[in-house]
């Protein structure tokens, strides 16, 4: 009984702790972070609800060398853990292989390496394209 108290209780404090972290600081959204390069100046022939397109389109605040890497690195991480569950899938449905009650940890590393080193290598890929 003493243990289920135990993980009921660990499940709490992860659950609270999670939700401390997830919680932003409002101050840090900006409304102005989408842009569509519109601006409201009115022509003075035109329609009084038509939008003139500036001049150059101001970009995305966020588009940065961060945000690059980062997405670069998420999308090698989900490349990389599919490729390392199609590995586990092979590795482990080979002829030779006749115990399979290690099945789980096969597919637990191969899918965690995979995605290690697709989160390297699509990280180095963000950066550099940025």
């Amino acid at each position: 009984m003493h243990k289920v108290q135990l993980v009921i209780a660990s499940r709490i404090l992860s659950v609270l702790l999670v939700s401390v972290l997830v919680v932003g600081n409002a101050e840090a959204q900006q409304t102005d972070s989408l842009r569509l390069g519109f601006s409201a100046h009115r022509a003075l022939l035109a329609s009084p609800h038509a939008l003139k397109p500036d001049d150059r389109a101001r970009t995305d605040s966020t588009s940065d060398r961060i945000t690059s890497t980062a997405n670069g690195a998420l999308i090698g991480a989900g490349v990389g853990a599919a490729a390392g569950l199609i590995g586990a899938f092979v590795a482990t449905h080979q002829a030779k292989v006749t115990d399979h009650s290690e099945d789980g940890v096969a597919l637990v590393v191969f899918v965690s390496f995979g995605a290690f080193a697709g989160l390297l290598i699509g990280g180095i890929v963000g950066f550099v394209r940025s």
